[in-house]
C-alpha cells in the first residue's frame, strides 16, 4: 500500500528492539565470525584484542548515530502532530526496501570479516599504539565510515526511510521536519508530475511521491493550504 493514514506502523520513534531483531543480529555476527573463524582461532591475544576493541568501536559509533537520529525523528514527530497521510518518498515497495536492507547488511558482514583480519601483527600494546598514531586521520575516517555502514544498516532495518508524512504541522521524512509555518510554496512539478516541489525557508526541495498516491496527497495539501506562509 502506498497511502496510509494508520499510526501502527511508526517510523519515526526509536525502533523497539525486538527478540527477532537480536536473533538477526546474532545471525549477521555467526556468519562473519564463521567465515573469519579459521583466521580468529590464529590469533594471539593481543590481536584477538584489537578485533574486540575494534568492533566495539564501531558497534558503539553506529548505535550512538542511530538513538541521535531516534530521537531527533521522535522530536520532531511530536512537533509535527497528527497524522493525516503517509506515502511513499518514491516508488519503492516492499521487497525493494528490503533488498536494500540486504545489500546493506551483506556489506556489514564483509565489513566484520575485515576487522578480523585488518588486526595489526604487533607484539605488545605500545607498539600498537605507535602503528596507530602514524596514520590517525585515516584510523579515525575508517571506524566513521564503517560507523556510517552499521548505521544505515540498522537505520534500514529498524525503520521505514522512504516514508513522507504529511502532519497537522508540517512534512516530517526520515531525516527533515517541514513546518507549514516555514513553507512559501508547495505543489506538484509541470515538469515531473510525480514530483512534489517545495519552497522551504527560501531553499528549493523537490520529493519523488509514488504516483499511486498523488491524489490523496492532493487532498491533503488542499485541506492545509490556509496553514502555508504566505
Amino acid at each position: 500500500m502506498s497511502a496510509t493514514t494508520s499510526e501502527t506502523d511508526e517510523p519515526f520513534q526509536p525502533a523497539q528492539i525486538g527478540l527477532r531483531h537480536l536473533l538477526a543480529a546474532m545471525t549477521v555476527a555467526a556468519i562473519a565470525v564463521g567465515i573469519s573463524a579459521a583466521h580468529l582461532r590464529a590469533l594471539g591475544p593481543l590481536q584477538a584484542l584489537q578485533v574486540v576493541v575494534h568492533l566495539t568501536i564501531v558497534a558503539t559509533v553506529a548505535w550512538v548515530m542511530f538513538v541521535i537520529q531516534a530521537q531527533r525523528r521522535r522530536r520532531d514527530r511530536a512537533a509535527a502532530g497528527a497524522l493525516h497521510l503517509r506515502v511513499m518518498r518514491k516508488p519503492m515497495i516492499e521487497r525493494h526496501r528490503k533488498a536494500i536492507a540486504l545489500l546493506l547488511t551483506i556489506a556489514v558482514i564483509a565489513d566484520g570479516v575485515f576487522i578480523a583480519f585488518a588486526a595489526l601483527p604487533a607484539q605488545t600494546i605500545g607498539e600498537v599504539f605507535k602503528a596507530v598514531f602514524r596514520h590517525p586521520s585515516l584510523v579515525g575516517w575508517m571506524i566513521f565510515m564503517e560507523g556510517l555502514l552499521w548505521g544505515a544498516c540498522l537505520n534500514h532495518w529498524l525503520s521505514n526511510v522512504h516514508w513522507v508524512e504529511f502532519r497537522e504541522h508540517g512534512v516530517l521524512t526520515h531525516s527533515v521536519y517541514y513546518p507549514w509555518s516555514s513553507i512559501t510554496r508547495i505543489g506538484w512539478s509541470p515538469a515531473y508530475p510525480q514530483n512534489l516541489v517545495m519552497l522551504y525557508r527560501q531553499k528549493h526541495v523537490e520529493m519523488t511521491i509514488d504516483p499511486a498516491a498523488r491524489e490523496a496527497v492532493s487532498e491533503v495539501l488542499n485541506d492545509t493550504r490556509d496553514k502555508i506562509n504566505k
